[in-house]
């Protein structure tokens, strides 16, 4: 249950009214999710849309679980009349759908759920398109059936989601006990993601040397003094770190004693460097496009914006494609500043 509803509800309808979200006479398909994601049936319900709340069994609660937890604030806001729980997912659900939100009790959004949806549904990715991943979305089904689907630009001024991973990797390093201030650190990576980390980083007067794993791994032998090795491999599926990676497990214990792996996104073997007696966080493998840590590990405000600025592109793009066809519709988005394109001429992960 909600201990912060007045809190939560102001942030909610602060949203909704700086982005003049309005689902009325839009059904959204979404999940029902424990944690901070609770957040995104209750404000498209809170928006105006019908929504169809979805979930399923997962690592953290059971699919009635996260209904009962869901439903509970769905009261509390007075949404329950606008939601409907399910825990099947049928094609009569499906074809209900204006807008799909790629959110992971859907995924994956394959052929088979495709061929169900009608032709003005639309999916917001609820990340930036660089960040796709083909397990996640059939993209050549969409274009095949003109399904639109775009990304959200999570960098634009309005809608600080770039902020919040900033504040995200600081979090991290406060809670290893690193004191950031002058501490000395390798940045591996060169996405936004690496690029945010050095922003922020520096600015709390740390020691930042940033560079691809290989241009690190060749230069490991100059380093000293390190504090911590950040590993920001979002999209790379490479072996960032293990006994024959790009970075060897041999390299850091003898050139960089004492250093942690803070291992926000990225493959590294966490077996070849408890076997070293190399200290890494977390202990288990984050992998590729996962994050270590998600945004409810920083509170519910940068859920809520991710969550809502889908919802938004979600909004507009299906309003766009009620009055256009796919082509048209698409070029119709991209006038909004939150809309990404995304298509499979300029996706190859």
């Amino acid at each position: 249950m909600d201990n912060n509803y007045h809190r939560h509800s102001r942030l909610i309808n602060e949203f909704i009214d700086m982005t003049s979200l309005d689902l009325n006479n839009i059904c959204v398909l979404t999940e029902a999710a424990t944690g901070d994601y609770w957040v995104t049936p209750i404000m498209a319900a809170m928006a105006g849309a019908h929504v169809i709340a979805y979930a399923k069994d997962n690592d953290y609660a059971s699919a009635n679980e996260s209904i009962t937890f869901v439903r509970s604030f769905a009261k509390q806001f007075n949404v329950e009349n606008k939601i409907n729980f399910t825990t099947k997912l049928t094609p009569a659900l499906i074809n209900q759908a204006d807008i799909v939100t790629n959110i992971a009790a859907l995924r994956p959004i394959n052929k088979g759920f495709i061929q169900h949806l009608k032709k003005t549904a639309v999916i917001p990715l609820m990340y930036e398109s660089w960040e796709f991943r083909n397990a996640d979305l059939d993209l050549q089904e969409c274009e095949r059936r003109e399904i639109l689907a775009m990304g959200v630009n999570e960098s634009h001024e309005r809608l600080p989601v770039f902020k919040n991973v900033q504040m995200l990797i600081l979090k991290m390093l406060f809670e290893n006990n690193f004191e950031v201030y002058n501490n000395k650190f390798l940045l591996v990576g060169n996405d936004k993601f690496a690029d945010n980390f050095e922003y922020i980083l520096k600015k709390c007067g740390a020691i930042v040397i940033k560079g691809s794993a290989w241009e690190l791994s060749n230069n490991i032998q100059n380093y000293e003094k390190i504090d911590a090795v950040i590993i920001a491999e979002y999209t790379n599926p490479d072996t960032i770190i293990s006994d024959t990676g790009i970075i060897k497990t041999d390299d850091i214990k003898k050139f960089l004693p004492g250093a942690l792996i803070i291992n926000f996104s990225g493959n590294i073997d966490t077996l070849a460097l408890n076997r070293q007696g190399i200290l890494c966080y977390p202990k288990e493998n984050t992998g590729n496009f996962k994050m270590a840590e998600t945004f409810s590990y920083l509170g519910i405000e940068p859920v809520l914006e991710l969550m809502g600025a889908g919802l938004k592109v979600g909004e507009v793009m299906h309003r766009n494609r009620l009055k256009f066809d796919y082509k048209n519709a698409k070029t119709e988005c991209l006038k909004y500043f939150l809309c990404q394109n995304l298509n499979t001429e300029n996706t190859t992960l």
